[in-house]
């Protein structure tokens, strides 16, 4: 009967009733607009609002309803808000209604959605943050959600995290750290992708593939030795770190992320594209030039490096060749048992950005 029964968000829609009550002309429109179903003490006083004066407490009525109208009363007047002005924002302010099917209980709907919500963390605020810069381009930004969300991935190499015909594009066959030269390099490749991959109805798709089985063993076939590579720092470590251009004047403190340089990077939309670039550089110079540690292996087994042999394994002439690098690394991880001093890794990073010849071992040295 044209009833909404509502599951969250009654103070909301509540508070907004009671504004409404103070600042509208004509009360008619708001009667029985909201009702309170099983307390009828708050039922009357909704009525009595909307066919008298809020401006005026409802004579032998003690409410938090009634309290409510005097703290909106008070706020008006001491922000000395104009009411033609708020009724205009009224007007553009947008309601997002989410309707449960019908024979759901709502009772256990409620409660299983209140107990099981999480907050977002620090580092979900900062991709909403930036992706909002590029609200205008649908592609832009799902590219900078897609480059996100494979970086946020720290353990293994960040090659493997994006689907095989974007690596193959981005990276070559052999997984090289190649990079393109700019964001809207990436948007391209991106964009050429989808042009290659035609889009199938289900039924063209079924018609066109006679046999559409997967061979199982075939796919265990398939190898990703990074997936056993653990990061020695977390996503907004590292966050911090790409924004930090090598400074030291700051805690890598993950609860102070957003009082971090990261908070420059979403001021405008080029500042926004340009670190999104910035973060797939660094994680590909990270993976390349910072150790990491090997799963399920004595706590002095660290890896160094994305060069992996034709059976999928990671490179022993490579480890023996950079034996000094991976040494002097893992001393300072070690020394460093927070994350939140290990500036070393910024720096390193910030001058292989400058020159990928740079002596990191000598760099280190003198950092040490």
């Amino acid at each position: 009967e044209n009833c909404l029964l509502l599951i969250d968000g009654q103070q909301r829609l509540t508070t907004l009733y009671l504004i409404l009550c103070l600042i509208c002309d004509d009360k008619s429109l708001l009667k029985n607009k909201l009702r309170f179903e099983a307390r009828n003490n708050s039922q009357g006083i909704l009525e009595s609002l909307s066919s008298s004066s809020a401006n005026e407490t409802v004579e032998g009525k003690d409410s938090s309803l009634i309290y409510g109208i005097e703290i909106i009363k008070a706020w008006f007047e001491n922000n000395k808000i104009n009411k033609s002005d708020f009724i205009n924002k009224l007007k553009q302010t947008f309601f997002l209604l989410v309707s449960i099917p019908k024979g759901t209980n709502p009772n256990q709907f409620f409660e299983t959605m209140n107990n099981r919500g999480e907050q977002l963390e620090l580092h979900e605020l900062v991709k909403a943050k930036i992706l909002e810069t590029m609200k205008d381009c649908i592609e832009e930004r799902n590219v900078a959600s897609e480059i996100w969300d494979a970086v946020a991935n720290m353990n293994g190499f960040v090659f493997n995290h994006f689907s095989n015909e974007i690596k193959q594009i981005i990276f070559g066959n052999n997984n090289e750290s190649l990079i393109p030269s700019s964001f809207f390099d990436l948007v391209n490749s991106f964009s050429n992708n989808e042009k290659e991959q035609k889009k199938l109805s289900l039924e063209e798709f079924l018609d066109k593939n006679d046999d559409t089985t997967i061979n199982c063993s075939q796919e265990k076939e398939i190898k990703d030795v990074s997936a056993n590579l653990k990061s020695i720092i977390s996503f907004p470590t590292f966050l911090m770190i790409t924004a930090s251009d090598g400074k030291e004047d700051f805690s890598l403190d993950e609860k102070k992320l957003l009082d971090s340089p990261v908070s420059d990077n979403w001021k405008t939309k080029e500042v926004a594209q340009n670190f999104i670039y910035k973060l797939l550089k660094y994680r590909l110079l990270f993976d390349k030039h910072i150790v990491k540690r090997e799963n399920g292996i004595d706590e002095d087994s660290w890896v160094l490096g994305t060069i992996i042999d034709k059976e999928g394994n990671i490179n022993e002439q490579s480890q023996i060749d950079n034996r000094n690098l991976i040494l002097m690394e893992s001393c300072l991880r070690v020394t460093y048992t927070s994350p939140k001093n290990m500036h070393w890794i910024g720096q390193v990073l910030s001058e292989l950005d400058k020159n990928e010849e740079v002596d990191i071992v000598r760099l280190l040295e003198q950092y040490a």
